[in-house]
């Protein structure tokens, strides 16, 4: 099996980072898999999304497409977990739960209120497969196929921000991808979290 990873950064990688990544690294080694890694640089997230998705795309003999943020913690176990978790619910995607920074309980992944405003799902308040209108990328899931094929029919029109109603450049791909009939969802049971955030139940 073979994972592409993609990641977005800005100038420095922090040493538990880098640990995390080396540590995972070695776990999927020792399972007998395969990992490459692509990087960006820059402060453009929508450029550096497109340009990673599409050299995803080119990597045809990828089983996994994982997309991470350079400030998370990182862990072959859950990214197995996901894998297992991606398989047995027959999903094209699907993210971890990871909570925002600092000493709370509140996910990345939320959904829209009738009023427009945007609601973050609380952990301890989810259990299994929770559909949500956005996910984040730091610790994102995907088939290679499934990659593939949405590059190919959108090109460069995967990502977007504007001051308005796709603030972030993971609201627009995930309404994207809900226009299209695909699932939008993370398991809560696989946890990760940002450097400097609790992620133990």
């Amino acid at each position: 099996m073979k994972i592409v990873v993609l990641m977005p950064t800005q100038k420095v990688l922090q040493t538990e980072a880098v640990q995390g990544l080396v540590a995972m690294q070695a776990d999927i080694y020792n399972h007998g898999d395969n990992i490459n890694f692509a990087f960006t640089n820059g402060h453009n997230p929508v450029l550096a999304r497109v340009s990673l998705f599409r050299h995803a795309a080119l990597q045809s003999d990828a089983d996994y497409v994982l997309c991470l943020d350079s400030d998370h913690l990182y862990s072959g176990k859950k990214l197995y977990a996901l894998i297992d978790s991606l398989e047995k619910n027959n999903l094209p995607m699907l993210s971890a739960a990871y909570l925002v920074r600092g000493p709370c309980r509140t996910t990345a992944h939320g959904r829209f209120m009738e009023d427009g405003k945007f609601l973050q799902y609380q952990l301890d308040e989810c259990k299994g497969i929770v559909d949500c209108d956005v996910f984040g990328f730091g610790f994102l899931l995907l088939k290679y196929k499934f990659v593939s094929d949405i590059v190919e029919k959108y090109q460069t029109d995967l990502f977007h921000m504007d001051y308005k109603d796709n603030s972030t450049e993971d609201v627009y791909f995930c309404r994207k991808m809900k226009a299209d009939g695909h699932r939008v969802c993370f398991d809560s049971d696989v946890v990760v979290g940002h450097i400097m955030t609790w992620v133990n139940r």
